[in-house]
């Protein structure tokens, strides 16, 4: 609930900017302007806490794993119609990759295990945009639309005797994971993203930008993962 209150109120003040940029628009008498294209470089990051899970189809039992933060990289293309309130749509992608070890934990204190594994994760999304220009200098921007994501997870084995490849967690038999396995998933979903640029007059620009976006991706006896934290990133782009 207090994400959903959050982006309210960020999209009520983004209205009330809107109608007040709108105002001074009309009031100037401020042309029109060419479209405008805006390409930004993505570098940031996204908490994970608790974003693996492992359920034991016969007892029930979950077992979860805390990723603390993973890193994530890309970029996005604005196309712009407007002057002082300008409309237009984006698209772009971000990859992410992190190769760790994650400890898994139960509600019983015995029933823990580390797994080194690779998690790969691309993402490509498109969305309309609402770009606000309270001076030359400035630029706020807030932009939805749909998302697909395609995430790759594989294990490594590192039994120094090299015969296993196998992980059992818990007492007896609990759960049972190959870690020579590699999987992959799809997930669709819906983003929200809301950003800042300053605008130099040599037409680069750097800001900060918020984005948020929920992906489930199943990965078979490997678990699941869960992405529903916000992304962080600092923006570098220009206007071309």
């Amino acid at each position: 609930m207090a994400k959903i209150e959050h982006w309210g109120i960020a999209a009520l003040l983004l209205v009330a900017t809107v109608n007040n940029a709108s105002a001074q628009e009309q009031e100037h008498n401020l042309p029109a302007t060419a479209a405008q294209t805006y390409v930004q470089a993505w570098l940031g990051t996204m908490e994970a806490d608790n974003a693996r899970s492992l359920d034991d189809p016969s007892t029930g039992v979950r077992l979860e794993a805390d990723y603390s933060s993973i890193p994530l990289g890309g970029g996005v293309s604005q196309r712009l119609w407007g002057a002082s309130v300008q409309i237009g749509f984006e698209g772009g992608g971000l990859v992410s990759f992190k190769n760790d070890a994650v400890i898994f934990a139960g509600a019983d204190p015995g029933l823990r295990v580390s797994i080194d594994n690779e998690f790969f994760l691309t993402e490509l999304f498109m969305g309309g945009v609402v770009s606000l220009r309270p001076s030359h200098w400035l630029r706020l921007y807030a932009a939805a639309g749909p998302s697909i994501a395609w995430g790759l997870l594989h294990g490594e084995d590192e039994d120094d005797n090299g015969e296993s490849g196998v992980v059992v967690i818990g007492p007896g038999s609990l759960l049972v994971i190959d870690l020579d396995e590699t999987h992959s998933d799809f997930s669709f979903g819906f983003y929200g993203r809301i950003g800042i640029d300053f605008e130099l007059e040599s037409g680069l620009t750097f800001g900060i930008s918020a984005r948020y976006v929920e992906h489930e991706m199943n990965f078979d006896e490997r678990g699941k993962f869960t992405l529903d934290d916000m992304h962080w990133f600092v923006t570098l782009g220009g206007r071309i």
